[in-house]
Order: structure tokens, then C-alpha cells, then sequence
């Protein structure tokens, strides 16, 4: 048992750090519905990226009223134009803030941004100014105004921007070796989703009974839960639209109460972005309702790789080329773990073609570690799933069907146009070594099993206009039962988030990212997640005390940290993100003990571990 977790730690050590190059910008804001009435709920837009980024911070936003002129503060990050390729790599995205609802008269709002200059130095940037002008008959229904705490904010974000990327450069410091560079993605501009967990109090609707309301057309003018009233979905499904049958399915209905029987029951409701603050609220008011929640705004570890893509099979390296694999004494660690493994990678698609990852060439047997039967592709769970959709594809170069407008003329099936992390990451895990590339993967015979998380949307404001991988929260929960459900043994979560760090699963054990890790620890499986890079604490789910958190070593082995030129306090990523709680620099992988679950401090190797030290 011990051998085999030494291997599944061998085998999931990943790293890559791209950025882009664009000008900074904050469109103009303006006000939605365009000409209101009283009682109707007024919510100001600001749509902007690449050098400029929208944070989640304590006591922000601040508003302010005086008579009909409102000031919105919001907190984030501002880089000059110029900045270049270092800094300015914010994803582009709309912020949609409900104001509330105001009585007749024409109203100012200034959207205001409080920022850090690159010296660390307080400064505001004047977003811009909108207006409106409420008047005439009020609304029969008027939307409630959402208690705006830390976390009815979070819910009130269409998009959340931030987090900046640096170039993979090979530098004479060092090259990272377990970098994860981090990049927060919004969700969809025109609906948002709302997972749910329904109770099974008395009198509770099922979950089934809940999803025929929600998807027939004419509904039932009695809806089955009274959160409806306050806002109607657009649509639903469960979270894992592979139902359980069989053994299977007697197994959950006789454990109602295990984890695996939470996320079976998990429902995802899909709903106008305007109405997500009344929904969850009344969702989460509900007396038959046991969670409700919207899904964490994950960062693959490197999604803008603009520099980078799928193209030829690649040269082969020099024999000593590969940075790391003798430092980390693969090969002798091989004389120790050289057994079989499955390892779930949860990642935004790969080369399924890639000559170090294909298992056949023809009919000649190449060796690759890629399981082609065993992947599925989860991106557009939760999502109106399209004709053309292959759930077995889980090529990054998959086509997806995009509307006419920014990014093509007429409708058309498009690959996006920024992808590799998921084929980078999958060389990293199992790539062939006899491929002809002198290429070697971590683990000597770990079968890739590849959830593909993401489906492709179009990013408009970024020039020229770009169809870029969206990471989908929910896909990445459904993937990672679903991985577990079919035998696999390391779950690689080359992904995370900061927001609510350490004690995120404390607080929250039923939402659905909680629940998959809770499930997974119930299998003995070792789960692995990125840190993060900006000198923090770990993201989450790394900062779980169930997951095995891997960051980044300069070539000497120390933990990759760039001080004094980057303070802890920098939004850029110059260092690997550690554990505060315990006030040191060191991964805390699980539990306090070698082998199954070691603890890793620089000066201790996964080989000294397995060997006693």
C-alpha cells in the first residue's frame, strides 16, 4: 500500500507557467433593465480584463448613497498598459452587481476600483460612470434586494477576475519544477447554475420530482418547492447524469446517507444571471432544500498557454534534457513502485493522438498510458448538451459549435484557439519513454484515465478575439465520482481556488467538492491538487487535509520563492503558495506520517520517506 502511494506521489508532480500579451481596458458601465420602473431590480455591468481584474475582499464592495448619486468601490488590481507579457493575463469577463431597487428619479452611479500599484502603494482607478432613469407604473413583482455579505457577493459575480501568469521561461535561478500557475475563469454570460441538494425531510420532493417540474413545458402552476416563486429556472439535470442502476443504485438507496448518495442526489439548476441572488437566497431559505450553492470559481493550473498548442509531434529531446527527472531519482524510485496504477486526471482535455501518450499506432502496440475507453469528456455537464457532442472525445482540440459574432462570421464547429495543459500534464504523469522522444513520465505504468472538464466559449474583448477552454466546477465534481466510481487509485487535480482556503470543507462538507474528496478518502485514493503561485496560502482543494498539495522547487530543491522582489502581499505569481497554518514552508500531504502520507519539507525526499527517514 505504502509502495503504491509512493508511486501515485511520483506520478503527480506537474508544472507550467504561460502568460499573454494584450492592452489594459474596463469597457464603460452600464445599467440593465434599460428603461425601469419602480420595484424592478437595477444591476450594473462592467465588462473588462487582461490587465485589469475584479477581487473578492473582505469589505468590498462599498456602496455609497447620497440622494440619487451611488458610488460603488470594488477591489481588484490595475496594470498600466505596457505591462506586457509579465502582468496582464486577467481573463476577460462581466461583472453583474444588483444596486437594488430605487423609487422614481434619475440616478448617477460611479463604479470606482481600489487597487495596490506595482510598489505596493494604495491608489483608486475611476471604472466609469453609468446612468438611469426609474419611471412610470412599479413592478406587480418586485425582486428582493439580496443581503450583500462576503459570501452573497460571490454569488452576485457573473465573473470573477484576477490572478496574473507568467511566461515558462528557463532561467538561470532555475527552472520550477511543481509550478501551478493559476488563471480564475468566470461562468457563462447569459445563465448561471445553482447546485442543489434536496432534503429528504418529510414531505421533501424528490430529486427526480424536482427535475420533471423544472424541464416540462407547460409547467404545473404549483411548483414543487416555494424557492420557485421568488425565481423560476431556466433548466436542470443532476449532477451525475449517469444514473446508478443495478447493484449499484441498491447499494445507494441503502445507504441513503453515505457521501456517494449526496452527490447522486445533487441537482444542478440552471438560471438568468439577474436571478441568481433572489434563487439562492430562496433556495437556501427553502425548508426542503439541504444545500444550496454555487460552484467554485476553479483555475486550471495553466489554461492561457498562448504560447503553446497542438501541432506536429515535437522533436525529440537530448538525453539529458528532461529538467528533474534524474534530481527526483526516478529511477531508482521505479526499483521500489513499479506496479499499475489508474490515475483519474481531471484536466481540460489532451492529445489523444500525442505519440508519447497513444497506446497504438496503427496495430503496433506504442505503450502509451492513455486509456481512450475509460475517459469521458463531463465539460458540458450541467449545460444544453449539442448534437455533435462525442462524450468519448476528450481531444483538447475538440471542435465545439459557436454562435455567429467576435469570433466567426457564421456559426461553425471551432477547436479553441489556447490549449496543452492537459496534454502537458498527462506527459508529465505517464508520458512513453520509448517513444522516440526522451520523454519519461513520473509513473513507469500508470493508465491515464482523462475527465475533460471544459468546453470552449468565446472571448470577445481580447484582440483579436479568441475561443478559449472555460473550466466547468461542476464537470470537475462529476468527474472526479465518476473517476472513482470506475477503480481509479490517484485523482490529479491540476486545478484550484482561493476562496475560502483552508477551512473551506469545514464549513461546507455537503457541497459537492467536498463530498467527491470525502468519497474519495473512503477508497484509499491519493489525491493530488496544485498549490498555487503567489506565495499564499494553498488553494483549495490543496489545502484540504485529505489532498496532497504540489508547488514548485527552484533546481537546488529549495521551495520556488522569489523574494525580495516579490512580497507575499504581490497579486502576481512569483513563488509557491505554502501552508500558513502550520507557519512554515512545507506541503502538508495528508497525515502526519511517511509512505501513505508524508509530510515533504525540502530537505526530505519522497525516496528518504520510503525509505524510513
Amino acid at each position: 500500500m505504502y509502495i503504491r502511494h509512493l508511486a501515485a506521489l511520483l506520478a503527480l508532480v506537474f508544472a507550467v507557467l504561460f502568460s499573454s500579451r494584450a492592452d489594459a481596458f474596463f469597457a464603460p458601465p452600464w445599467i440593465s433593465p434599460e428603461n425601469s420602473v419602480p420595484g424592478e431590480m437595477i444591476s450594473l455591468h462592467i465588462h473588462g480584463g487582461v490587465c485589469d481584474g475584479i477581487f473578492e475582499e473582505s469589505g468590498y464592495p462599498q456602496f455609497t448613497q447620497e440622494g440619487n448619486a451611488i458610488r460603488i468601490r470594488f477591489y481588484g488590481q490595475h496594470w498600466p498598459d505596457g505591462s506586457g507579457d509579465l502582468l496582464c493575463a486577467f481573463p476577460v469577463g462581466t461583472l453583474v452587481y444588483p444596486l437594488g431597487v430605487f423609487p422614481d428619479g434619475d440616478y448617477t452611479v460611479i463604479a470606482e476600483l481600489a487597487y495596490r500599484d506595482f510598489f505596493g502603494i494604495p491608489s483608486v482607478l475611476t471604472i466609469g460612470v453609468a446612468s438611469f432613469t426609474i419611471a412610470g407604473t412599479p413592478s406587480a413583482d418586485p425582486a428582493p434586494v439580496p443581503a450583500l455579505g462576503v459570501v452573497g457577493i460571490v454569488a452576485l459575480l457573473a465573473f470573477v477576475l484576477g490572478a496574473s501568469l507568467l511566461k515558462l521561461q528557463v532561467r538561470k535561478a532555475g527552472v520550477l519544477l511543481l509550478a501551478l500557475a493559476c488563471l480564475p475563469l468566470g461562468v457563462h454570460a447569459q445563465d448561471q447554475t445553482i447546485r442543489v441538494l434536496v432534503s429528504d425531510a418529510p414531505g421533501a420532493p424528490t430529486p427526480a420530482a424536482v427535475l420533471a417540474w423544472v424541464n416540462s413545458s407547460p409547467r404545473s402552476p404549483t411548483p414543487p418547492l416555494e424557492a420557485f416563486k421568488a425565481a423560476s429556472p431556466l433548466g436542470g439535470d443532476y449532477l451525475i447524469p449517469d444514473r446508478a442502476t443495478g447493484d449499484f443504485l441498491a447499494w445507494l438507496n441503502a445507504n441513503p446517507h453515505s457521501t456517494r448518495k449526496k452527490l447522486e442526489d445533487y441537482v444542478l439548476l440552471s438560471f438568468a444571471v439577474a436571478d441568481v441572488p433572489a434563487a439562492l437566497t430562496a433556495l437556501q431559505a427553502d425548508p426542503y432544500i439541504a444545500e444550496a450553492s454555487e460552484g467554485p470559481s476553479y483555475t486550471f493550473s495553466a489554461v492561457a498557454l498562448l504560447d503553446f498548442g497542438i501541432g506536429p509531434d515535437p522533436e525529440p529531446l537530448g538525453g539529458n534534457d528532461q529538467y528533474g527527472y534524474f534530481a527526483m531519482n526516478i529511477d531508482r524510485a521505479w526499483q521500489l513502485a513499479s506496479g499499475y496504477a489508474l490515475v483519474g486526471q481531471i484536466d481540460m482535455g489532451l492529445h489523444e493522438d500525442h505519440p508519447a501518450l497513444r497506446q497504438w499506432t496503427g496495430s503496433t502496440y506504442a505503450g502509451g498510458n492513455f486509456i481512450k475507453v475509460a475517459s469521458r469528456d463531463v465539460g458540458l455537464t450541467g449545460r444544453p448538451a449539442q448534437a455533435s457532442f462525442d462524450p468519448v472525445n476528450v481531444d483538447e482540440k475538440k471542435p465545439m459549435w459557436i454562435d455567429p459574432g467576435a469570433c466567426t462570421s457564421v456559426g461553425a464547429l471551432l477547436p479553441p484557439a489556447v490549449l496543452g495543459h492537459g496534454t502537458h500534464v498527462a506527459g508529465l504523469l505517464g508520458a512513453n519513454g520509448s517513444s522516440g522522444l526522451n520523454v519519461q513520465g513520473t509513473c513507469k505504468h500508470c493508465g491515464i484515465q482523462m475527465y475533460k472538464t471544459a468546453y470552449v466559449t468565446c472571448y470577445s474583448q481580447s484582440s483579436p478575439a479568441q475561443l478559449r477552454p472555460l473550466f466547468n466546477s461542476d464537470g470537475a465534481d462529476r468527474g472526479q465520482a465518476q473517476a472513482i466510481d470506475t477503480g481509479t487509485q490517484v485523482l490529479s487535480m491540476s486545478y484550484g481556488t482561493s476562496l475560502d482556503g483552508m477551512n473551506r470543507c469545514q464549513a461546507y462538507r455537503r457541497f459537492p467538492e467536498c463530498l467527491v474528496l470525502a468519497y474519495g478518502q473512503s477508497r484509499d485514493l491519493a489525491m493530488v491538487a496544485a498549490s498555487g503561485n503567489q506565495k499564499k496560502d494553498l488553494n483549495f482543494p490543496a489545502s484540504d487535509k485529505r489532498v496532497i498539495s504540489a508547488g514548485g522547487f527552484e533546481e537546488n530543491l529549495t521551495l520556488w520563492d522569489e523574494a525580495p522582489t516579490c512580497p507575499p502581499s504581490a497579486p502576481s505569481e512569483c513563488g509557491s503558495n505554502w501552508s500558513k497554518l502550520h507557519g512554515s514552508y512545507f506541503f502538508r500531504l495528508s497525515r502526519v506520517s511517511c509512505g501513505k502520507s508524508l509530510i515533504m519539507l525540502p530537505q526530505v525526499s519522497a525516496m528518504d520517506c520510503a525509505a524510513g527517514v
